[in-house]
């Protein structure tokens, strides 16, 4: 994501996803708040979280906010899990 600060494709997507757009910015507050490692930009995490909303199809079919922060927690641990790998 590094040299693209424009993320309206990423959120757009993302409002495939999510429709509502109040339950969409809280999640990716809260995943950001859960990510964000200091000394990181915090708009690469952004990028990050909105990225993996975008690839996790279950994401949609969750009902409430805490459903999903769960959803997307687990998703970005095996991200994680993966990349370290």
């Amino acid at each position: 994501m590094e040299g693209s600060p424009v993320r309206s494709h990423e959120v757009y997507s993302a409002l495939g996803r999510i429709e509502n757009r109040y339950l969409l910015c809280n999640m990716v507050r809260l995943a950001t708040r859960d990510l964000h490692k200091p000394g990181t930009p915090l708009q690469h995490t952004i990028s990050n979280v909105l990225r993996i909303i975008n690839e996790r199809s279950g994401l949609r079919d969750s009902p409430g906010v805490r459903a999903q922060r769960a959803l997307l927690h687990a998703s970005l641990q095996a991200s994680t899990v993966q990349s370290a790998a």
